[in-house]
């Protein structure tokens, strides 16, 4: 949100829009494979289909809800183009247009990588009856870095759209599946020491960045590394100084309805810039921090309304998909 919302001099040269979607592709990969671990896969069509259900439960209803309701307010103009949206392909929708089309809604990119893989891994995990999972999600991760360090080599003039392509982001999707496979491995305090050592190249990258000309992919495997070093080490630790923010309860209840202040973020200029106009704002209220402030409280307006008016009511029949 800060990343489409905050003007560029605020965001002090860091990526932080493709910092957040790589550390929730890290995230995902590691809850997932930890899904498939716990359901006791068995290698039958039931229990994929038992999976596979579950995410269409979660994922389908507010996204296709979210589609209709902009189309239909006029917040977005797809046109015959729409299908990419529908069919969640919008990553390869803007990597075929060469360019981020106006009127599109440019966020779904990572939504549609996410669907993608939900079809690809557990159908890779169930054929390797999970012996081989570690290795699969390593072999993800070759396959996207050399992808990636390819791009870099031949110098690829739009560098950010073959950076929403699939193959370039499973490399984070399988940083996470590894993860969730060895997550008992170390001792707590090792692993500590390991992403606190983690930081040092980040950092020392970031700051070199001010003076020479780092490569950006260095950047991004280096925040990839730690945040996975990080997930690993909140995961095992029985407390830490997160733990207070992790329990504040304003950020659980952001967590709770984090799915739709990511479905709506985006969209929240229309009505927004409408009101404002409705309502003969000055411009030092619609615009600048008041705007951004107005922006973000119109999204969690909207994704608290679609939580409590019926994501939280269709999961209670998640329980109707049970696993083996």
């Amino acid at each position: 949100m800060a990343s489409h919302y905050l003007p560029k001099e605020y965001l002090m040269g860091v990526s932080w829009g493709s910092y957040g979607v790589h550390l929730f592709f890290v995230i995902s990969g590691f809850l997932i494979t930890g899904i498939l671990h716990r359901s006791s896969i068995d290698g039958t069509l039931d229990t994929l289909r038992a999976f596979l259900f579950r995410r269409v439960l979660r994922i389908f209803p507010l996204y296709y809800f979210c589609l209709a309701f902009i189309t239909m307010m006029g917040w977005a103009e797809m046109g015959q183009d729409a299908w990419w949206h529908w069919t969640y392909l919008s990553n390869w929708f803007f990597w075929s247009e060469g360019t981020w089309v106006e009127g599109h809604p440019a966020h779904f990119w990572s939504l549609a990588v996410e669907e993608q893989f939900y079809l690809l891994w557990p159908l890779l995990f169930l054929m390797l009856r999970r012996k081989s999972a570690l290795g699969a999600g390593a072999l993800l991760v070759v396959i996207s870095l050399l992808f990636r360090l390819d791009l870099f080599g031949i110098g690829s003039t739009e560098p950010h759209l073959w950076n929403v392509t699939t193959i370039a982001c499973i490399g984070s999707l399988g940083l996470g599946a590894c993860l969730s496979v060895v997550i008992d491995k170390f001792k707590t305090k090792t692993i500590g020491a390991m992403w606190l050592m983690s930081l040092l190249p980040l950092l020392t990258v970031h700051v070199g960045r001010c003076f020479y000309q780092i490569p950006s992919e260095l950047v991004h495997q280096c925040f990839v590394c730690s945040s996975t070093l990080l997930i690993w080490f909140v995961c095992r630790a029985e407390r830490t100084w997160l733990d207070l923010f992790f329990e504040n309860r304003l950020v659980r209840f952001l967590g709770t309805i984090s799915y739709g202040l990511y479905i709506w973020h985006n969209f929240m200029g229309s009505p927004w810039y409408g009101m404002a106009d409705y309502f003969s704002f000055p411009d030092g209220i619609t615009y600048g921090i008041p705007g951004i402030l107005g922006k973000s409280m119109l999204t969690v307006f909207f994704a608290s309304a679609t939580w409590y008016g019926f994501e939280k009511p269709l999961l209670k029949y998640k329980s109707r998909f049970n696993y083996g």
